[in-house]
């Protein structure tokens, strides 16, 4: 496939409500993935149980880095992170735990009480689980309590091998979905 023919089958994510982009310049993906995560803010929107918490603070999906337009080149050459190399082909997605005050950011850490929120970080992750389904290769998770929700919720949809426990620390704050590699593109590093 050409340069071009191969830019042309990436859509850029927008911004619908319900999801919050978090970071900016990984915004492509390929089309099963940007209709799950419309479908997901579709779903997110309409709750506003989801929405607002006990204290009225509402909370936006808050979406990280997919994928450049066209896929490769990594976004970071840090080692330490690996260069995000998963994210070149358009199948794999951050998606930040939700915080407490329904501010969407990177630093809804689950080690940080006073900003994290378990529960509609669960609830997120049923949805994720939902409306990705058996087009769901991986889904690679930290902390014990969203691990376990998952795993949990996985088991009932007959999903739970695709649930990976990161002990790392390197998903201490998102969800990284990764879609089956439906188009069988050569860029994608699993």
């Amino acid at each position: 496939m050409s340069p071009a023919n191969k830019q042309k089958t990436y859509i850029l994510m927008g911004e619908p409500f319900g999801i919050h982009k978090v970071r900016h310049n990984m915004e492509w993906g390929k089309k099963k993935l940007v209709d799950f995560l419309n479908k997901l803010s579709q779903e997110w929107g309409r709750n506003p149980y989801w929405q607002y918490d006990e204290y009225g603070n509402w909370a936006d999906i808050p979406l990280g880095d997919i994928s450049r337009k066209g896929g490769g080149p990594k976004r970071s050459k840090v080692k330490k992170f690996g260069g995000h190399g998963s994210h070149r082909c358009g199948w794999d997605v951050d998606l930040y735990y939700i915080a407490k005050d329904g501010v969407p950011r990177e630093s809804a850490d689950y080690r940080y009480e006073k900003i994290f929120d378990l529960e509609r970080t669960n609830l997120l992750g049923k949805a994720i689980l939902k409306h990705g389904g058996t087009n769901l290769e991986k889904i690679f998770v930290g902390g014990q309590n969203v691990v376990n929700f998952m795993y949990e919720e996985a088991a009932k949809m007959g999903l739970s091998q695709i649930i990976d426990n990161d002990s790392s620390g390197m998903h201490h704050n998102h969800f990284h979905v990764r879609f089956k590699n439906l188009d069988k593109d050569l860029m994608c590093v699993m």
